[in-house]
């Protein structure tokens, strides 16, 4: 588990040589107002491109704004990822990273799959409209890196490794013409291995920060008719593994968003807990396209409570569904 974490583990990774390895890092992040943003920078040394990803999500105007920038690289520093508009910077590890961005958002009803739009803009089929959006933020861990467990995460490609940490993120934030300051929370993960999208048939991943020292960690997957779950609870710096992931959910049947969910985490050390979510905003795209199967994906920003405890955090769900016709499906993210 943590111990197991070494701050090199932070960095980048020597790649297995496999077509579909990838290393990626992703940070989230929140407030009280509603205000989210969910960015990604990815790389796959065997196809020599980097991509980097920022969705922000506004639930006032009830609208997300999304860029995505993929480009060639031929070198990147340990704990300095750029390249393009977006740069995470590490200036502790596994516990601190600078978070920038100047980007040229799309704008796009929070109802529109993001795939869409982004393949929209490209083939000049539907009016482009473009929201200048900026971020400097900071992100430090408010708990420990988790590593998951050897096998957890297999659901994503077999041999993934994979660690998660919640934090507080502060900073400021200017959309339009307009800069704000930023005080929220936020999640953030690094994994590297190889990557296949395809895989399952659908899996839950769940991070939620709590008032207090109080943080969730779970994944409950479908993989070959086969339902799997891991996860973690982390109390005063303390880990608890939950022993099993039950998910009770009410989905849109359109984008899949959550509308109402409930979940029981089983620990080895303690009483279950259980939890209670309701949705503030979300985004869903197509996150890989098979000749048969695309990834359907939505991430939803959602308020949470344990008791008295309030909580926030991402509820992702993924499900595999077939392209009709056969190599017909839309443009993926990824």
């Amino acid at each position: 588990m943590t111990e197991q974490l070494q701050h090199q583990d932070d960095f980048l990774h020597p790649s297995a040589g496999a077509a579909n390895w990838r290393e990626s890092f992703y940070f989230g992040f929140y407030d009280e107002a509603g205000r989210a943003g969910v960015t990604y920078i990815s790389i796959s040394p065997y196809q020599r491109t980097i991509s980097h990803v920022v969705i922000l999500l506004l639930p006032e105007e009830g609208q997300n704004l999304v860029f995505m920038q993929q480009e060639p690289f031929s070198h990147l520093e340990n704990g300095l990822l750029e390249g393009g508009a977006l740069r995470f910077h590490c200036l502790e590890p596994l516990q601190h990273w600078q978070l920038q961005a100047e980007v040229a958002c799309l704008s796009a009803p929070r109802s529109q799959e993001v795939s869409s739009v982004l393949a929209a803009a490209r083939t000049g089929t539907a009016p482009v409209e473009l929201v200048p959006a900026a971020f400097d933020l900071h992100f430090e861990g408010r708990m420990p890196a988790y590593l998951y467990p050897s096998g957890g995460l297999d659901f994503l490609g077999q041999g993934q490794q994979h660690f998660d940490q919640m934090g507080r993120v502060t900073g400021h934030l200017r959309i339009g013409g307009e800069e704000t300051a930023f005080d929220g929370l936020g999640s953030r993960d690094h994994s590297w291995g190889v990557r296949d999208w395809l895989r399952h048939e659908w899996y839950n991943w769940i991070n939620l920060n709590f008032e207090g020292d109080l943080f969730v960690g779970a994944t409950l997957s479908m993989v070959e008719e086969q339902e799997a779950g891991t996860g973690f609870v982390c109390q005063d710096g303390q880990f608890q593994s939950v022993s099993a992931v039950d998910v009770e959910a009410n989905r849109d049947p359109g984008d899949l968003h959550l509308l109402t969910g409930k979940i029981r985490l089983p620990t080895e050390q303690g009483p279950p807990l259980y939890l209670d979510c309701s949705p503030i905003s979300f985004f869903h795209t197509i996150i890989a396209r098979g000749e048969s199967w695309q990834d359907h994906d939505c991430v939803t920003l959602v308020s949470c409570r344990w008791g008295e405890r309030r909580g926030w955090g991402f509820w992702e769900h993924a499900r595999r569904e077939p392209v009709s016709p056969p190599g017909a499906g839309k443009v993926g993210l990824w």
